[in-house]
């Protein structure tokens, strides 16, 4: 190894991941990058980093056992990260571990904590043949064991049978295939499988995909863009389309970067044209970058929200692919700090940070948390009264005054409802709740024209019609639904304004000059409606 201290690289990352919630593939690069660190130190931080997050529950369960009292977050990271070590790094000798845990806790906390970290770490490694841990029971030993949160481990024991659910948790931390993609431009797939030898196979999930035995990102066949790096469950995408390769299409990707299945689907429908969207340009170039290294010359890329409708889209797509973002449940073998967000912290987050309105519909957030949590918890009678007892509120009570304007919230409030359980990944749910009130809210005349009448945002009005779209995609025999109303004259400023509370609310109140220029963008607005409200809330962001 070189002379970099990859053990307290591999702190620092843990200590954005686990302290700032940052997601451990875009973490990992930034400090590769950073550091210009060779090829093994990379293999060694990525294995430590890995490793920490996949067993961090076991890991904490060990520590709690082997310590009196409460951790500090910064050592209990130093601990954690040795623990893993000493458990599946047994190339490295204990002795060697434990030395370097309690010099670089040393060097960050002081000789007091060194000791510490020493004593636990010591008695760890003399009890490695029989630790002794506690559990209440078989099912707590299981997904402790398997770092699964119980939450997540009871939605998938509900939608799956204990047997399956078992074997999903145990594959969140098997070893991640290292799956590649060829590129049809540039060389058929028996070609490259003959090139490769047998460091390859072919994949059988996916019949674009093969499967390395080592991934190798210096190899000459992957710098010159015979193959790229993808997921087998990726390539799905463009396989799963099912028309005419030949054929020519007008392709649109909304939700591209960072890339490959768009990638993927221009270079598979060479005679096609694809626009590849997305939101944030330095994405765009992720893709940019690659069109280049595969020469596909049919992409054009385009910044785009897929949230905002653009005129000149409209009619002119064959073929529309939007993989929108989502829990990320499907991808935590790969990003395994996903796993630790499904938790009541994480359905919390639902109620305060679900891309909803700031200024209104407190009883709308409310109940999508209360519903999802008690869904999650396995109690769908609740599930049921909650939903039920908020519409029935709504229904009868007066309507809600909102910056001069009136308007009800019933059909807004279940269609946001089954929108979340959407997003959740229960569509079959989501389905049941739309049908136990369909009748009443969405089967009477002209039902979204007339629920939403006075609401204040244009994208409310439509937000019914919306959802019960999504819906029909999964039961045909939900019915349409229409709205026609256009966007109200302040949409635009009331938009702004909550992105920038959004901004606000997220910018850490250390970055002062960043605060301040936030402020002022939202005063500037607040004078084209009502101040008063608008400068009330911008002190509560604050």
């Amino acid at each position: 190894m070189s002379n970099i201290n990859t053990r307290k690289i591999s702190y620092e990352i843990l200590c954005d991941i686990f302290q700032e919630d940052a997601y451990s593939n875009i973490t990992l690069n930034k400090y590769f990058n950073k550091y210009k660190l060779e090829e093994q130190d990379k293999r060694f931080i990525s294995e430590v980093v890995y490793g920490t997050i996949k067993n961090k529950m076991y890991l904490e369960h060990i520590l709690k056992n082997y310590s009196k009292g409460r951790v500090k977050p910064k050592v209990k990271i130093i601990i954690i990260m040795a623990i893993y070590q000493l458990l599946y790094m047994d190339k490295t000798p204990s002795f060697a571990i434990i030395d370097e845990a309690v010099k670089l806790s040393k060097k960050i906390l002081g000789n007091i904590t060194g000791n510490f970290v020493n004593g636990i770490l010591r008695n760890i490694e003399r009890n490695l043949n029989d630790l002794a841990l506690k559990y209440k029971n078989k099912e707590e030993k299981f997904y402790i064991e398997n770092s699964c949160p119980e939450e997540l481990y009871s939605i998938l024991k509900r939608q799956y049978g204990k047997e399956k659910a078992q074997s999903i948790v145990k594959s969140f931390n098997s070893k991640s295939k290292n799956s590649i993609r060829y590129n049809p431009l540039k060389i058929s797939k028996e070609s490259l499988l003959e090139k490769l030898g047998s460091n390859a196979l072919s994949s059988d999930i996916c019949e674009d995909s093969l499967l390395l035995n080592k991934l190798d990102i210096n190899n000459k066949y992957f710098k010159e863009g015979y193959y790229i790096i993808q997921d087998e469950a990726s390539s799905l995408v463009a396989c799963a389309i099912g028309e005419n390769v030949s054929t020519k299409y007008n392709i649109l990707d909304t939700c591209a970067a960072p890339g490959g299945k768009s990638l993927h689907i221009a270079s598979k429908y060479f005679n096609s044209s694809l626009i590849s969207c997305d939101k944030y340009i330095h994405k765009l170039k992720l893709i940019q970058e690659n069109i280049k290294k595969l020469e596909i010359d049919n992409i054009k890329t385009y910044e785009q929200d897929a949230t905002k409708c653009n005129i000149n889209f409209l009619n002119n797509f064959d073929i529309v692919i939007c993989d929108v973002p989502c829990s990320g449940i499907g991808v935590i073998k790969n990003k395994p700090e996903i796993k630790y967000k499904i938790t009541d912290k994480y359905i919390e987050s639902i109620y305060n940070e679900y891309p909803d309105s700031f200024f209104h519909y407190p009883e709308t957030r409310y109940t999508i948390a209360k519903v999802i949590q008690a869904h999650l918890h396995g109690n769908e009678n609740q599930v049921v009264s909650v939903a039920e007892a908020a519409l029935n509120r709504n229904l009868s009570a007066k309507p809600l005054h909102v910056f001069g304007e009136y308007f009800h919230t019933p059909d807004i409030l279940i269609s946001k409802l089954c929108n979340a359980l959407i997003w959740m990944g229960r569509i079959d749910f989501a389905i049941e709740i739309y049908n136990s009130f369909s009748e009443e809210l969405f089967l009477s005349k002209d039902p979204v024209e007339h629920q939403s009448k006075n609401f204040v945002y244009e994208r409310d009005t439509n937000f019914a019609a919306q959802t019960v779209e999504m819906l029909h995609l999964f039961d045909d025999s939900i019915p349409l639904l229409e709205s026609k109303r256009q966007p109200h004259w302040k949409t635009q400023y009331y938009e702004e304004i909550q992105q920038y509370l959004i901004a606000l609310k997220r910018t850490k109140k250390t970055k002062i000059s960043q605060r301040h220029a936030i402020k002022e963008q939202l005063q500037q607005l607040a004078k084209k409606l009502n101040y008063g409200i608008v400068d009330n809330i911008i002190k509560i962001f604050s």
